[in-house]
């Protein structure tokens, strides 16, 4: 969600995996005009090596990932 309360979310009807969540994320970058912060938790999708590997991809067009503390 951003400042003027605009929310960005997808709905599936299937099971969330760390490829869906990099399609999300992808598109979520896409539509992004200013430097924006993702904060995560620790949840195993978030912590895959294929996940972090998209990370720096995503920071050379302003978008940030910080999780949470464990």
């Amino acid at each position: 969600m951003n400042r003027k309360s605009k929310l960005f979310f997808e709905v599936l009807e299937s099971t969330f995996n760390t490829d869906k969540l990099i399609c999300f994320m992808d598109n979520f970058v896409a539509q992004t005009v200013k430097k924006t912060v993702v904060i995560l938790d620790n949840s195993p999708i978030h912590r895959s090596n294929k996940f972090k590997a998209k990370i720096a991809e995503w920071e050379e067009q302003d978008v940030y990932i910080f999780f949470l503390p464990p």
